[in-house]
């Protein structure tokens, strides 16, 4: 009888258990379908949306502006027109975008899960032993991955090759450039996946939380080259944060990767295997898998990954799950086959027009 009640008290705690984890898990990918709505929605923006866009806003601030002054209308336009037109306000303008379809989504879900800016924002002044590992292994890492999946999918990823992007040439152009490929996705793409995203799931089993966010994070670069590089990246860099709580450790190491990343884009200007800056790309790249190996076997003898969570992260008495328990909640979810055909749905109006 007292066996019966008990057995019976264990199987209500683990229906329990599994409802607030699904809940959980349903506002995480929920709000991360929204992030890619917004995505899906911005790849429709070609040179003739940019340029209506653009009068449109030309035209609201000379409505304004010669409602409030002597300057005519037509000179307000016109003079508006004429800085839209400059790649200092197209990189502005792409600032806008990406920082709208990353904070808006995130900023509802940390709100819903009960995140304050000062916990996801929370700075670790306890420096983690064998720091400076982390850099070489994080980078390695992605590098080693993204190397194996080109050798197995070989052309296949052609392509994805995006070789039509414009980069900006003028000294202010090319700040706002650094800044929002190398700085802005180093602190809101931490804060977002990783102080909020990862933080959320985190309660219900650090493995769970690790992959979850992970994948997303990944997937939310669209291009399947860089999913793969950014969904191994998230692993190390949520990795560092159940170790460290703080989300600053893994932004660092997403700067050095961008701006590296910013420097190739450049550096791919000068065609030429004589190019010298080439050379030292390519002796980066596989510096930086030779230094994944040597810190992955590090890491292994010193148990470096016996992960231990912080509880300020994730308090000890939250419930855990089988792992049958998480794929019958992550993959049985309406959310999670909404964010799959919101996924192709991008991929497909970014590299597979022809099929529209």
């Amino acid at each position: 009888m007292q066996l019966g009640m008990i057995h019976q008290q264990e199987l209500q705690r683990s229906r329990a258990q599994k409802k607030q984890a699904g809940k959980a898990f349903s506002m995480a990918i929920a709000f991360s379908a929204l992030m890619l709505s917004i995505l899906l929605a911005y790849s429709f923006i070609d040179a003739d949306v940019y340029k209506n866009i653009c009068h449109a806003l030309a035209d609201a601030l000379a409505y304004i502006i010669s409602g409030v002054s002597n300057l005519s209308f037509e000179h307000v336009k016109n003079s508006a027109l004429a800085m839209m037109g400059t790649e200092v306000f197209a990189v502005c303008f792409n600032i806008f975008t990406y920082l709208f379809s990353l904070i808006f989504p995130f900023a509802i879900l940390s709100k819903a899960a009960g995140i304050r800016p000062r916990q996801a924002f929370h700075v670790n002044s306890d420096c983690p032993n064998k720091f400076w590992l982390y850099i070489p292994f994080g980078l390695g890492a992605g590098y080693t991955v993204n190397l194996i999946v080109r050798l197995i999918f070989g052309g296949l990823l052609d392509r994805f090759i995006e070789t039509d992007t414009q980069l900006p040439q003028t000294v202010a152009g090319i700040i706002l450039y650094f800044i929002m490929i190398a700085f802005l996705p180093a602190i809101f793409e931490e804060w977002a996946f990783r102080g909020v995203l990862l933080r959320a799931l985190l309660p219900y089993g650090q493995t769970f939380a690790l992959v979850v966010s992970s994948v997303i994070f990944g997937l939310m670069h669209v291009n399947p080259p860089q999913a793969a590089f950014a969904t191994c990246f998230g692993i190390v860099a949520g990795f560092i944060y159940i170790k460290t709580g703080s989300i600053w450790y893994g932004a660092l190491i997403h700067l050095l990767n961008n701006a590296y990343t910013v420097f190739t884009a450049y550096t791919l200007q000068f065609k030429g295997s004589e190019n010298p800056l080439v050379i030292v790309e390519s002796t980066f790249v596989f510096g930086a898998i030779a230094c994944f190996i040597v810190g992955l076997i590090l890491f292994i003898r010193s148990g470096f990954f016996k992960i231990s969570i912080m509880h300020s992260v994730a308090p000890p008495d939250k419930p855990k799950l089988s792992i049958k328990q998480y794929f019958s909640l992550s993959l049985a979810n309406v959310f999670t086959a909404l964010f799959v055909i919101i996924y192709v749905v991008v991929l497909i109006v970014r590299y597979f027009p022809e099929y529209l």
